[in-house]
């Protein structure tokens, strides 16, 4: 990212035109060094992308098959790129991971350093019922009730009424402040640290840490 605003940079002084998702701007003016420089970086960016989606995928699927689930994505990810229109979308796009992703990482934050110290059990983690993390029936409304209210602020900001400094810092700090005062305030209503997992008994040292 920062090769390529130095580069576009460099063909913007030199009274060239910068056009969005265009690398032939700057491939015309720096060659085949930057062209490769570029393919490596599409190749590497995206290869993570296919390994995200695809253990997303086998997450959902435990039981499915790794190769067979990364080649089906990766080829309809490809598929989907030769599709020129979309380009015209992504920004938009772009617009509604912020929206989405933003007042998630706020509430992460709170949850995971404030609330709880910077400490989770990787055994509640796994369970699939009680625990720590079990709340009312496996759902924290307190989360999900900040996270829609983020959103909401973050289309707003965005789609409604923009705001000069852009949606994404109001919306983290709004949904930062809202999670960590509802969970100071009603957190102990939804808690579950104290109980056992489901089936089993925790050791004091375990219910402690």
């Amino acid at each position: 990212m920062t090769l390529g605003a130095t580069a576009l940079g460099y063909v913007f002084l030199r009274g060239g035109e910068t056009t969005s998702f265009a690398s032939t701007v700057i491939l015309a003016e720096f060659g085949l060094p930057l062209a490769v420089v570029i393919f490596l970086s599409v190749m590497a960016t995206n290869t993570l992308v296919v390994y995200g989606m695809t253990m997303s995928f086998e997450n959902l699927r435990p039981n499915s098959n790794y190769l067979r689930s990364a080649l089906v994505i990766g080829l309809i990810s490809i598929a989907g790129a030769t599709w020129q229109g979309i380009l015209d979308r992504f920004v938009s796009f772009l617009f509604l991971i912020s929206a989405l992703f933003v007042p998630v990482f706020a509430i992460m934050i709170v949850d995971y350093w404030i609330r709880r110290r910077g400490r989770y059990s990787t055994r509640d983690l796994v369970v699939p019922r009680g625990g720590a993390y079990w709340y009312l029936g496996g759902v924290n409304p307190i989360a999900v009730g900040s996270f829609l209210v983020g959103v909401g602020l973050a289309f707003y900001w965005t789609r409604v009424s923009p705001l000069p400094m852009g949606a994404t810092l109001p919306t983290f700090a709004v949904t930062f402040v809202l999670y960590l005062v509802l969970s100071l305030a009603f957190g102990s209503k939804v808690d579950r640290s104290n109980e056992p997992i489901a089936g089993e008994t925790r050791s004091a040292t375990e219910a402690t840490n």
